[in-house]
């Protein structure tokens, strides 16, 4: 067991470094290409290429959940050596996605050719026919990514994410590589950055698919005669419920521009995303920790093993003692890298700033035991959760952006997600120490 918990903590730390190094580069190289594509498209251009691909990563959610149904289940099977069960799960989570893709390829392929680009994505820089041609490759490659990132799947449930990591940092380096290499030989083409964006994450994916079923995971390799549809619906079972979270998540993310647009102006979700993403790198540092929690949880949890569970929690509120005092000095500092970052143009005021800030301490403090509740497997609270979440915060913070100003848009979202802060840690003290009983221990 000591030899067991001392392996798992080390995965751990080892995973935590190379991703910090892996995302780094995906950040850096974020920061450059945008510039660049800038310069290789018009501002129009790229707006819309963004809108696209925002309405293109839905995609990821028609799976149900599959991913992270794999990602417990797998974990599961791996912490019991069990690797029979665990080629039963890949080859019938690769035919699920495979099935549903199918379908939803078929269905698109039948409508694009009635749909108006043009009138959907509120631009003229290219003909309709020509962004029904766009749209329809994008499509394609991201139905690729859709089956193929199931690599990364099995990457994070053998509790190594900085794997699956490290195909991002490929993935932007070398999109960042092709703008490059398309802005010294080409004229600016929205067709050419399209295919770059959604085809390299895509090629990435398989090349390392077949690389890592080949090698490294021979043994859990994709197979027909392994295919077991009765295992589907534990799957899907599990996976419903992690899809419903992200469905979720991803209302809340997209409603808050929303509001401040209706409530104020764009100008006013400009300065709203701004201070954001100033607050966000204390959330976006802290993920990168946090995250190897999940599959390690599940490994430790089919042990029974309590006592890394009690010594990972106080690391992780030391961890996060220190992250508030990090997010203190941002907030002392904040009206001076802002200067640095942006210029005067742009005025963000400290009480927004201040919000922002406590809503990600509040959001790192619960996804401590959120990640590791969900390793678990126990996540119906925190899908009764989500729903109240869901039914309260954009009324509540159209009812406090109305009467305090933009900052109160944020502050709904804070008061709501507080609720994240009681219910998690009780109901991870209680599961460690055998306890738990009732909705606590679903």
């Amino acid at each position: 067991m000591v030899k067991e918990e001392s392996t798992r903590s080390f995965k751990i730390k080892k995973n935590i470094l190379f991703s910090l190094f892996f995302k780094g580069i995906s950040v850096l190289s974020s920061l450059v290409i945008v510039p660049m594509t800038l310069h290789y498209l018009t501002p129009i251009e790229y707006g819309v290429w963004l809108t696209l691909s925002s309405i293109m990563t839905w995609i990821t959610l028609f799976d149900i959940g599959l991913g992270n149904g794999l990602r417990n289940k797998l974990a599961e099977s791996l912490a019991f050596k069990d690797i029979e069960t665990g080629k039963v799960l890949v080859s019938t989570t690769f035919a699920l996605l495979f099935v549903l893709i199918g379908i939803f390829l078929i269905l698109f392929l039948f409508i694009n050719p009635f749909l108006d680009w043009s009138a959907i994505l509120n631009t003229s820089v290219e003909s309709s026919a020509t962004l029904n041609k766009i749209v329809l490759i994008v499509f394609i490659f991201f139905s690729f990514q859709f089956i193929f990132k199931i690599v990364g799947t099995v990457f994070i449930a053998d509790q190594k994410p900085a794997a699956n990591d490290f195909l991002g940092a490929i993935s932007s380096l070398l999109s960042l590589g092709l703008i490059y290499l398309l802005s010294l030989f080409t004229t600016g083409s929205l067709l050419y950055v399209s295919i770059v964006f959604s085809a390299v994450p895509s090629i990435v994916f398989i090349v390392t698919f077949f690389i890592a079923f080949k090698y490294q995971y021979k043994s859990l390799r994709p197979s027909f005669y392994s295919i077991d549809w009765s295992y589907g619906k534990s799957l899907i079972s599990l996976g419903i419920q992690f899809f419903i979270l992200q469905i979720g998540g991803i209302i809340l993310y997209f409603s808050s521009n929303l509001i401040v647009a209706q409530l104020y102006s764009p100008y006013e979700v400009t300065v709203y995303n701004i201070a954001y993403k100033y607050a966000n790198i204390i959330s976006m540092i802290c993920i990168i920790i946090i995250t190897p929690l999940w599959s390690s949880s599940t490994d430790a949890y089919h042990l029974k093993d309590w006592k890394w569970f009690r010594q990972t929690e106080r690391k992780m509120l030391v961890v996060f003692f220190f992250v508030v005092i990090f997010a203190t000095l941002l907030l002392l500092a904040s009206s001076w890298l802002y200067k640095i970052w942006i210029g005067n143009n742009i005025n963000i005021s400290l009480n927004l700033t201040l919000v922002m800030i406590v809503y990600n301490l509040c959001f790192v403090f619960s996804s401590i035991y959120i990640y590791m509740l969900n390793g678990i497997g126990k996540i119906r609270l925190q899908l009764w959760s989500s729903l109240f979440e869901a039914m309260f915060t954009i009324p509540l913070s159209v009812f406090l952006g109305k009467n305090i100003g933009v900052e109160g848009v944020m502050l709904g979202m804070l008061l709501v997600i507080l609720f994240r802060c009681i219910w998690a840690p009780i109901q991870f003290r209680k599961i460690i120490a055998e306890k738990a009983n009732g909705i606590w221990n679903k």
